[in-house]
């Protein structure tokens, strides 16, 4: 399953990155996301021991709404992402290629865990659910 999804996610982020209409933009602008987030990446950035990049971080309810109906988000509306307390990334593999790999994804999410075990930042992982690897959100405990 876990892979179907990343299918999924694949094709997705090929069809966001033509200019068709709001839905099928990504917004990739971190510095809309919680402060709490942008010290996380941040901080993994600077480490440089991994290689990342965000694909998604604020939404628009019309896109949310969009990849429920696609079957690729659970949530209808309201998601963490159109609050800036979530992002999604792509992971570089050891040949330095974008990889959607769950297998690539590991190191990558261990940085993160690590780092915002450092920060003392709660952050919840897409990982873990065991069918979305790419997301990382604000541990609801943190959104102040």
């Amino acid at each position: 399953m876990k892979h179907t999804l990343i299918n999924k996610v694949v094709l997705f982020l090929m069809m966001s990155t033509l200019s068709f209409a709001n839905i099928y933009q990504t917004d990739r602008d971190v510095s809309k996301l919680h402060p709490k987030l942008q010290r996380v990446i941040e901080a993994v950035q600077t480490r440089g021991k991994v290689q990342f990049f965000v694909t998604e971080a604020m939404r628009t309810s019309e896109r949310q709404l969009y990849l429920y109906e696609q079957g690729l988000s659970r949530i209808k509306e309201n998601g963490m992402h159109q609050q800036g307390f979530a992002f999604d990334i792509a992971v570089y593999n050891a040949k330095g290629k974008v990889s959607w790999e769950w297998r690539d994804f590991t190191p990558v999410i261990n940085e993160f865990k690590h780092v915002s075990e450092l920060l003392g930042i709660k952050l919840v992982y897409g990982y873990d659910w065991g069918w979305d690897a790419p997301h990382i959100e604000l541990d609801k405990r943190e959104v102040k």
